[in-house]
């Protein structure tokens, strides 16, 4: 299918991407699940940690290891200013991501240990099970389970040619909704 010039095998790859990405987004998958830790700057902005396959914090999972604390977050941009308006003197240590840049108030001490939990946007792997973002061959394989992202590339087929798609939605939505379940029991 990649690299056929076939409308129908490009539709069909566009949208076998466009489910494994929609799975990837809306699930807190454990295969996609990974830890990030660095050493604090002692400064607010905290650049260079976010890994490249980054798409989002697992929440309650920031936490500085020296200290066993918390840092709270991804707050709100108006709880930020709150804590900006208050000279950054807070006694809980919270962080905004914003721009692609993690901040953190107050600020923290040079070398200490920081780390959390992230979904990673790598829910395809190629044949020699390096992590990609979507699939660019015909040996590539997605790391979510396969089954379930040709259920819903099938239901989206349906639904984009304007076909009956009832059936297939709801074989997709009855293995989502089981995977889950059982993904989530396991986390």
């Amino acid at each position: 299918i990649v690299g056929n010039a076939s409308d129908d095998a490009r539709t069909l790859l566009r949208l076998v991407n466009k489910v494994g990405n929609d799975l990837m987004l809306t699930v807190d998958w454990q295969i996609l699940r990974k830890e990030q830790t660095f050493s604090a700057l002692a400064q607010e902005v905290q650049t260079s940690i976010l890994p490249s396959d980054f798409n989002r914090f697992v929440p309650v999972t920031f936490y500085n290891r020296n200290t066993g604390q918390n840092i709270e977050g991804p707050i709100q941009s108006s709880e930020w200013q709150q804590i900006k308006a208050n000279a950054g003197v807070a006694a809980q240590p919270y962080f905004i991501y914003r721009g692609g840049v993690v901040s953190i108030l107050p600020t923290l001490t040079a070398g200490h240990t920081l780390a959390f939990e992230y979904i990673s946007n790598q829910w395809a792997q190629s044949s020699t099970a390096t992590p990609q973002t979507s699939l660019q061959a015909d040996t590539d394989t997605g790391v979510i389970d396969e089954d379930l992202i040709t259920l819903g590339a099938i239901f989206e087929y349906l639904q984009s040619e304007g076909q009956p798609s009832e059936v297939a939605y709801d074989m997709y939505r009855s293995r989502r909704e089981a995977l889950v379940n059982s993904d989530q029991r396991n986390s």
